[in-house]
């Protein structure tokens, strides 16, 4: 092999490797699939529907419903649970609109997003939030932010509605003594008032609204 042969073969292996490295380079560029499986399949939440959540009790070791932890939702944020001031009471209604979904934190599965339309008296809605990274973690049914005023502090208010196993059933009346078809969690963020970040999970009955 002369010299001439040699400088060939040398350009062959290094045009080898550079197409190569544009493969694999367009391997590692080229988009991930889309995702389209939702996270909740059993749930009978429809990304375009409208749900009313009335509080039926806090839900916590001495409530009336069979109590499971797995279902309790809490945030490194909160500092305890929200004063009567700042939270729902019994028989107060929250109206959620379902307007999409959204890839979960780990971009495996599908969650319906929505907006909260209608309040407990006590709360004063302001427009949706920016940010609902709190309550997306653990891949609830639906959930919600929006910026409120409650007990005179102003914040943001997440909302996850969450079910236990099979979510077939969320829609079904909740029964004393049982495990609750469906848990709310309500944390309120404040960032004006002098409020504490505070949080709470709630037993009710969740209801889609006919428009």
């Amino acid at each position: 092999m002369d010299a001439h042969d040699i400088i060939l073969l040398v350009v062959h292996k290094s045009l080898g490797r550079f197409r190569t490295g544009l493969a694999l380079g367009a391997v590692l560029a080229a988009p991930s699939a889309c995702v389209t499986r939702l996270c909740q399949p059993d749930s009978p939440i429809q990304s375009d529907a409208r749900y009313r959540a009335t509080v039926v009790e806090l839900y916590d070791p001495q409530s009336t419903f069979t109590y499971d932890p797995s279902l309790i939702r809490a945030s490194g944020l909160a500092m305890g649970t929200c004063p009567d001031t700042l939270r729902p009471a019994g028989g107060d209604a929250i109206d959620v609109q379902a307007t999409g979904t959204v890839e979960n934190l780990s971009k495996t599965c599908l969650l319906v997003a929505g907006e909260v339309k209608a309040a407990p008296a006590s709360v004063s809605l302001i427009m949706p939030a920016a940010d609902a990274q709190q309550v997306r973690g653990g891949d609830p049914l639906l959930y919600a932010a929006e910026d409120v005023t409650i007990g005179g502090c102003t914040g943001a208010l997440d909302l996850a509605l969450s079910a236990k196993g099979n979510a077939a059933g969320a829609l079904a009346t909740p029964t004393p003594g049982s495990l609750p078809p469906v848990v709310l969690y309500w944390l309120f963020l404040p960032t004006s008032g002098g409020c504490q970040p505070c949080d709470a999970n709630y037993v009710v009955q969740l209801q889609k609204v006919l428009m």
